[in-house]
């Protein structure tokens, strides 16, 4: 458990070189492709369990096909707005 004392944001640290605006801008940078959506997707280990949204790697592997579109669009969405969502509700 961090107390105030222990924890200085990275926003306000002195020893970071970049600022937030900085890393947003590189973020939003990056150039993801259709192909790299589907590849990771035609990469996945189908025999693992399912992550943090409960979703089996072996349905993601299967509908790869379907789902490399709209995966593709969050994902630049994401990237080209700046708006990154960190945790789930």
């Amino acid at each position: 458990m961090f107390t105030i004392m222990e924890y200085t944001s990275p926003l306000t640290n002195p020893k970071f070189k970049h600022t937030f605006s900085d890393l947003i801008s590189n973020i939003c940078n990056i150039d993801i492709s259709l192909m790299d959506i589907f590849n990771e997707l035609d990469n996945l280990n189908i025999n693992l369990f399912p992550g943090p949204d409960n979703k089996f790697p072996k349905f993601l592997y299967n509908y790869r096909f379907i789902l490399s579109y709209p995966i593709h669009y969050l994902f630049k969405q994401s990237l080209s707005s700046g708006i990154f969502q960190i945790t789930r509700n």
